[in-house]
């Protein structure tokens, strides 16, 4: 009777330091690495913001920090993915199957949130606007976003980018992040 008694405690035992396991060694790290670049995503696209509404940097300025910030973090960013991506493929471990489902919902919630620009090739959020920008550019070969009115299309490109931006800060980033946040939350609290 100890015998079977042993090799029940044994087993909870194993379950818990799994799910401790997958916890500290996964979970975490990858959310910390989130939040890290998510700050990033905020700082970065409130700076241009403000530049294009204080029309105080060229556009041509704008791109190459945009473009410099998403070199910046890239390999974070990149790698987080890809662990996402390859943890959801993992045999399952010792941790019961509805923990399991919960762990895999949260992979997938990662890795659509690198995944959620505008475009059909789902670019990463800094891709995806700088190449609305280019095309911005492009169209109309100036730098216009310091001219109060483009006579191509008759608006001003550079409220076209704050009204973007906006969007972005306020509604597209927020989203992406709350799915994770949500996944996380219950992931934490069927693992700990």
């Amino acid at each position: 009777m100890k015998q079977i008694f042993d090799l029940l405690v044994n087993c909870i035992t194993g379950y818990e330091a799994g799910k401790q396991q997958l916890f500290n060694l996964h979970v975490e790290p990858i959310q910390k690495k989130i939040d890290e670049i998510h700050k990033d995503y905020l700082e970065s696209f409130t700076q241009v913001r403000l530049s294009l509404n204080k029309k105080e940097v060229p556009t041509i300025e704008l791109l190459f920090f945009l473009e410099e910030r998403r070199v910046e973090l890239l390999a974070q960013r990149e790698l987080t993915k890809a662990l996402a991506c390859e943890l959801q493929k993992a045999d399952r471990r010792l941790i019961p199957p509805n923990t399991w489902k919960i762990f895999i919902e949260y992979c997938k919630s990662v890795e659509l949130y690198f995944s959620a620009g505008n475009a059909p090739s789902l670019n990463s959020w800094y891709s995806d606007f700088i190449r609305f920008m280019k095309v911005s550019r492009y169209a109309n070969l100036q730098d216009i976003y310091f001219s109060d009115l483009n006579s191509c299309f008759g608006n001003d490109p550079r409220i076209d980018l704050i009204a973007e931006i906006d969007f972005l800060l306020g509604e597209k980033l927020p989203t992406a992040l709350k799915k994770v946040q949500s996944n996380y939350a219950k992931l934490r609290s069927s693992l700990l």
